[in-house]
This record gives structure tokens, sequence and C-alpha cells, in this order.
């Protein structure tokens, strides 16, 4: 019995190699999040093996998963086809079509973007983020009215929702530095990457992907992650429609098989990485994913833009189901009215108005596919319905 990150973590490439190639797996338990022991908070599975190198690949073993109080479990069989250092999980066979279908035109996130954790981190040397009670987070950093005009606004994780980050009431202390021991306070941060703007923040303390763009050069704390460009002809638009649909967040729990409700959740840069990303070979059809971007960033009740995102999402990755359905959208979304970034907002809530209007009415094609979409049986399966 050991904890269950073994089986898809990355820091423990080196332990499944070592299984598969010095052993069979003859069945693995895993608990996912129920809480075995009384004590330790550690999540766990029971992996049982035989001891044999001459072992023939490919062969099947038992991965039977618990549900949340641990009382049934989901059987299912997992084939181990490589002595490598893959991910013990089930397939997902969605996935593996999208694979399949879309081969080389998918790319992992980190080719074209880089994932950086650079927010406030603080320690103090041999005693942690404590210093016999006096927090240096208590010392530099606070909450509320602004208390000297040269005080740095800096975001949170739970400011950000989709598409957007409330307004700044977290504040880092202008003389920060003053209030630190300097034999024993460290107190870090890159300056340097924080202020690229535009950048994509996401918030680091969730079991899912939130995600939000920022303009303002803002600087973050330790529970937001940032996405920035390697190329500067890349579109964080683009990125962001993609990183906030329902299937990019199916993708993720595939890749971190993570569980709703567990306890300390995190949305970790390795598994960010991985993201499979899809550059359309059409510059249009990403223009369109930015201009509908564009509109739920302006617009707060932005409830029939966020669906609208999601099944052009999906007529990228699934484009053969979407069109037997009769769900094709991209191709409803021309001649659209202008949105200009240096309009007033009365002048582009009144675009969104014009263009909520046109494209949610009944007789609209793009109206009636988002309501055929819901019973295309994949689309079924990866929100959760079926």
């Amino acid at each position: 019995i050991t904890p269950n990150t073994y089986l898809n973590g990355d820091y423990f490439k080196v332990l499944r190699k070592f299984f598969k190639e010095n052993s069979k797996i003859l069945e693995i338990v895993d608990f996912k999040n129920s809480k075995i022991f009384h004590d330790p908070t550690v999540y766990v599975s029971i992996t049982t093996i035989s001891h044999n190198k001459n072992i023939k690949i490919p062969y099947d073993c038992l991965l039977k998963i618990s549900n949340e109080d641990s009382t049934q479990f989901d059987v299912k069989t997992f084939s181990i086809t490589e002595k490598d250092d893959s991910p013990i999980k089930p397939r997902v066979q969605i996935i593996d079509n999208i694979f399949r279908n879309l081969g080389k035109g998918l790319f992992n996130l980190e080719e074209k973007f880089s994932v950086k954790d650079v927010g406030f981190n603080y320690w103090s040397i041999g005693k942690g983020k404590k210093r016999d009670g006096d927090s240096i987070g208590d010392r530099v950093l606070y909450s509320g009215e602004q208390q000297d005009e040269r005080d740095v606004p800096y975001i949170k994780g739970r400011d950000i929702s989709k598409y957007s980050y409330n307004s700044l009431s977290n504040y880092l202390k202008y003389n920060y530095q003053d209030c630190l021991d300097k034999d024993t306070d460290i107190f870090r941060f890159s300056r340097e990457l924080l202020e690229i703007s535009p950048k994509i923040i996401y918030r680091q303390t969730s079991n899912k992907i939130i995600a939000a763009i920022d303009y303002n050069k803002c600087l973050v704390d330790k529970t937001v992650h940032i996405i920035i460009p390697k190329m500067k002809n890349e579109s964080l638009l683009f990125l962001l429609s993609l990183l906030n649909s329902n299937l990019f967040n199916f993708f993720y729990k595939d890749l971190s098989q993570e569980v709703e409700g567990r306890t300390f959740a995190q949305v970790k840069t390795t598994y960010i990485k991985k993201l499979p990303i899809i550059i359309p070979e059409n510059f249009e059809v990403t223009k369109k994913f930015e201009y509908i971007t564009s509109i739920i960033i302006t617009n707060n009740n932005s409830s029939f833009f966020e669906r609208l995102i999601d099944a052009m999402v999906y007529e990228l990755y699934l484009p053969d189901e979407m069109k037997a359905a009769n769900c094709e959208i991209l191709k409803h979304l021309d001649n659209l009215p202008e949105l200009n970034d240096d309009w007033s907002n009365e002048q582009k809530l009144k675009t969104v108005e014009q263009v909520y209007k046109q494209l949610s009415d009944p007789h609209h094609p793009i109206s009636s596919a988002l309501l055929r979409m819901m019973n295309i049986e994949e689309i079924e399966i990866i929100e959760g319905r079926k």
C-alpha cells in the first residue's frame, strides 16, 4: 500500500518503469480521495505485483477505482503495452480518438507557450513560512484599503474567475524589503516575467482550469500561475478560450487524475504543459475565437458566449462528430459587426447585445446547432451527462 501519486505523477517515472521492467502488475486498487487512514492525509492505492522480468508485453491488469466512500469500485482493464514510465490510468476512448484523428496537428502547450510559477514565494531559513509566529506574509502583504499609494496591487488565485478577475484589493508594501530580516528571510518573485503584458493567469488552487487574461502587468502570489507566448504571433485570446472550455477541463482531468472534492487540489504546471493544442490552419478561424472571447471579457453575463466557445472548441477537436450532427458553428460566424478595443465600454456593450440577439435567435443556425450538440454522445460524456 503506497500513496497513489506514483500512478500518474512525473516524479515517479523511474518507479513506474522499474515495476514494468521487473514485475507483472496484477491488480491496482486506487482509493482516489477516500481517506483510508485516520492520521495521514495522503491518498493511497494498493498494488499487487508478481516479480517477473520475462513477462511478455502487452498484457492486461485490473484497475479498481473507488467511489467517494470507498464502498464501491469501478473495475476497468488496463493494458501494459510498453515497459516504460507512462502513467497507469484508464484509457479514455474519446481522447484516444482525438489523438488518432488529428495526429500531427496536435502539440503540447509547452511547445508554443511558457508556463511559469513565479509568484510571491517566501520563507525564513530554518523556519519555513512562519517565524516565531510572525509570518513574512503578514509583514509585507495585506488586503483591503491601499495604505500607501506606492504599494503594489497583486492578484490572488481566489480573485480569478473564467475570463476575468476581481478588482484588486491585495497589496505588496512598496518597501517590503525593509520588513525582512536580511539574514533569514527570503521573499522572491520574478518581476520581469510578471510584468509581461498580456499574459494568461490561472488559479493554482483548484481541481479545474480557471483562467483569465491580464493586460495590466499585475503581480501575483503563489496561488496564481502564468502563461506567456514563446513567439509574439501566438494568440493568447485563442488559448484562453481553449483553457476555459469544457473539453480542456476534460483533458486536464484525464492528465491529472484529479477528482471533485479532493482536499488541497491544485492545477499543476506539469499537466498544463501537456494539454493538446491545435492551431487552426486558417487564421480567420483564430480571429473568430478571439472575437467571441473578447465579447466574454467585455460582457459579465456571458453564459451564451461561453457555450458558443465550447461548441467552437468541439468543432476543432471533434470535427466529424459535429458535422455528422449538423452542429457546425464556425462557418456561421462570418460578417459579425466590428468590435474595437479602443471603443468605450458603452459602445462595446451595444455591439455585444447586437451580436447576442443575432446569434441566440431560435431561427439562427448557431442557436439550433447548440441545442443539437447536447445530444452528441461524445459531448454528453465530456460534460458528465452520460
